[in-house]
C-alpha cells in the first residue's frame, strides 16, 4: 500500500512543518473539547442525582419532548443548574473551567511540540557542531543523520559530509603534493646545478655532451611544471577543449602505434575491441593524450602482467544521454581497495609499485582525470586480484571512463 506523502518518514521541510503544527492544533482542540464534554457530562450525572425521583422523571420527559420551552423545564433548570445556563456571561464558571484547561494542555501542547521537533532541532545541531569543528580545521568531521528528519536537512547532511570529505582530500593533497613537489623539483634541478657547477670546476668536461644532459634535466623540471599548470586550469574550468569529430579505433590504433617498440620489447599482449557506429565528438588530442597516459601507465607498473586491453562500448546511461564507455585493462599488481580512490590524486604512488624507480612524476592519471572531467565523463579505478586464469598472475587494475557522446 502506497504510503501518504503525509506519513512518509521523509518529508519537506514544508510539509513536515505543516503537518506538525496541523497536528498539534488538532490535538489541542479535540483535547479541551473532549475535556469540554467530560466536564459537561460529570456535572450533568451529578446535578441529575440530586433531583427528586419525581423531578427527575418530569425533567427527562421535558427532555425527551424538546419541550425547551416549557416554564416548568426553565424552572427546573433554573433550580438545579443555575442561571448561566440561560444567560452566560464572562464571569460563568465554565470560561473559568475552560481557562484552567488551557492552563493544564497548554505543558501537554509544549511537550508534544519538544517532542515533534526533536528531529528537526537535533538535525540541527550536529550539522551546527560539524561546521564549528570545520571552521577549526578539522576536515574529518563529519554529522550524523537524523532519520526522522525532514528530507531537506537530510540532503543537507549528506552534502556537508560531501563537502567535509572533498576539503580532507584537498587538506591530504595540498599536505602531500607539497613535499612531493619540492621532491620532483629539486631533484633535476639539483642535477643540473652539480652538472653545470662540476663543468665549472673542470670535473666534467665542457662540451655538447654534458650541456645536453642538463638540458634534459631541465626538460623534466619543466615537464613537471606545465603539467601542474595544465592541473590549474583544468581546476578551474578554464581548460581548453577543440571537438572535432573522430572516431576511436583510429585514435587508439595510433597511440598504440606510437608506442609499439616499447611494448613489444616488454612482451605486452595487446586485445582492442571497439564498437562505434559513430563519431565521437571531443578534443581528440586531448583524449589521446589519455589513452598514452595509461599506455605509459601499463608500461611503467603493469609490465610483469604483459597485458594490456581497451575496449570501448556505447551505452545509454539514461535513454536521452548516451555515452562511451572507455575500459582501459591491465594485469599488473593492482591496487589496494582502499587506495583506489587515491588514485588519480597529484603525486600519489602505491608504495609497492608506484615507487621513484618506475620513473614519472605522479601527475600523469590526475591529468587524465581532469581531461575526462573537462569533457563532462567520469573516471574510476577497480583493481582485481582474481586466479591466474582469470586475470593472469598479478590480478589487474581497470580504468573505467564514461564519455558523452558529444562531450
Amino acid at each position: 500500500m502506497k504510503k501518504s506523502i503525509f506519513l512518509s518518514e521523509n518529508m519537506s521541510l514544508w510539509r513536515w512543518l505543516c503537518f506538525r503544527i496541523i497536528s498539534l492544533l488538532l490535538v489541542a482542540v479535540i483535547t479541551i473539547a473532549g475535556l469540554m464534554w467530560l466536564r459537561f457530562a460529570i456535572y450533568n450525572i451529578y446535578t441529575e442525582q440530586q433531583m427528586p425521583d419525581a423531578v427527575l422523571m418530569e425533567f427527562q420527559q421535558f427532555t425527551a419532548q424538546k419541550d425547551y420551552r416549557n416554564p416548568r423545564y426553565q424552572e427546573i433548570i433554573n433550580q438545579y443548574y443555575g442561571p448561566d445556563m440561560f444567560v452566560p456571561n464572562i464571569a460563568s464558571s465554565d470560561w473559568l473551567i475552560l481557562a484552567i484547561m488551557v492552563l493544564i494542555a497548554l505543558p501537554t501542547m509544549v511537550v508534544v511540540v519538544l517532542w515533534r521537533a526533536r528531529p528537526l532541532s537535533q538535525q540541527f545541531s550536529n550539522i551546527a557542531n560539524a561546521a564549528r569543528d570545520v571552521a577549526q580545521g578539522k576536515f574529518d568531521t563529519r554529522t550524523r543523520r537524523v532519520e526522522q528528519a525532514p528530507m531537506e536537512l537530510i540532503t543537507l547532511a549528506d552534502d556537508f559530509n560531501n563537502m567535509t570529505a572533498q576539503l580532507e582530500r584537498y587538506e591530504r593533497e595540498l599536505r602531500e603534493s607539497s613535499a612531493a613537489l619540492a621532491h620532483e623539483l629539486r631533484t633535476p634541478l639539483n642535477a643540473a646545478m652539480g652538472r653545470v657547477q662540476g663543468m665549472m670546476d673542470d670535473v666534467f668536461p665542457q662540451d655538447k655532451s654534458q650541456l645536453a644532459m642538463v638540458i634534459k634535466q631541465l626538460e623534466q623540471l619543466n615537464h613537471v611544471i606545465q603539467d601542474l599548470h595544465f592541473l590549474s586550469l583544468a581546476r578551474a574550468g578554464q581548460l581548453p577543449l577543440v571537438h572535432t569529430p573522430f572516431y576511436f579505433d583510429e585514435l587508439v590504433t595510433e597511440r598504440l602505434t606510437w608506442y609499439r617498440p616499447q611494448l613489444e620489447q616488454a612482451g605486452f599482449q595487446t586485445h582492442v575491441d571497439i564498437e562505434q557506429n559513430d563519431f565521437c565528438l571531443a578534443d581528440r588530442e586531448r583524449l589521446g593524450q589519455v589513452f598514452s597516459i595509461l599506455i605509459e601507465n601499463a608500461l611503467s607498473y603493469a609490465s610483469d602482467g604483459r597485458y594490456l586491453a581497451i575496449e570501448v562500448r556505447e551505452i545509454a546511461v539514461r535513454e536521452s544521454a548516451p555515452c562511451w564507455r572507455i575500459t582501459v585493462t591491465d594485469r599488473g599488481p593492482g591496487i589496494e581497495p582502499e587506495s583506489l580512490p587515491l588514485l588519480f590524486d597529484r603525486f600519489w604512488r602505491a608504495e609497492h609499485s608506484r615507487g621513484r624507480h618506475s620513473g614519472g612524476s605522479g601527475l600523469g592519471l590526475s591529468i587524465a582525470s581532469a581531461i575526462i572531467t573537462a569533457h563532462g565523463g567520469t573516471i574510476k579505478a577497480e583493481s582485481h586480484a582474481k586466479s591466474h586464469a582469470e586475470r593472469g598472475a598479478n590480478g589487474g587494475l581497470i580504468i573505467i571512463m564514461t564519455l558523452p557522446r558529444t562531450a
